[in-house]
């Protein structure tokens, strides 16, 4: 429907404003910066809706991939690097993953301190599944691969996240 009419956007929009709208806010920081940006992804998002395809991945995808290249785009015009903003409470989940038997706190800092120097694709691999909480399915269709792909990058990076907080604490 919204393919052939821009009208029937507003349904997507308001289902996926406050999802995409945090995903940027938490790579952003700021709250207008974060509003500007969701607002340009939209945009663009209405602009493109015709060359939409539905390749078997969640329409969500699809923004998230408009989403984050403007991110990018944020940064490069600001002539900033993008700094890892890391939730607390979602970061339990990815010290779970890590090793359950180490002492929390401990471990979400050594987790903060090894993921900043982590390369980028697997910061935001991290990003995408623990602080965003996207499935498998959706990172597959960010990243244009399956949903089998996806979880087997995922756990690559969690893997080389542990080595990287076991050669830490040596």
């Amino acid at each position: 429907m919204a393919k052939a009419n821009p009208a029937g956007f507003a349904p997507l929009y308001h289902y996926y404003f406050e999802a995409i709208f945090r995903f940027v806010h938490r790579k952003v920081g700021s709250m207008d910066d974060a509003g500007d940006i969701t607002s340009m992804a939209f945009m663009k998002a209405i602009a493109n809706i015709g060359k939409y395809e539905d390749r078997g991945f969640p329409f969500s995808s699809w923004l998230y991939r408009i989403a984050s290249n403007e991110v990018v785009m944020y940064f490069r015009k600001q002539k900033k690097d993008q700094v890892i903003r890391i939730d607390l409470k979602k970061a339990n989940l990815l010290v779970n993953e890590i090793d359950e038997d180490e002492e929390k706190e401990k471990l979400l800092h050594q987790l903060t301190l090894t993921l900043k120097d982590m390369p980028e694709e697997i910061q935001t691999l991290i990003e995408y599944r623990f602080f965003d909480l996207l499935s498998f399915k959706e990172i597959g269709g960010i990243l244009n691969i399956n949903e089998d792909a996806a979880k087997r990058r995922v756990y690559r990076a969690v893997d080389k996240l542990r080595q990287g907080m076991k050669g830490g604490q040596a």
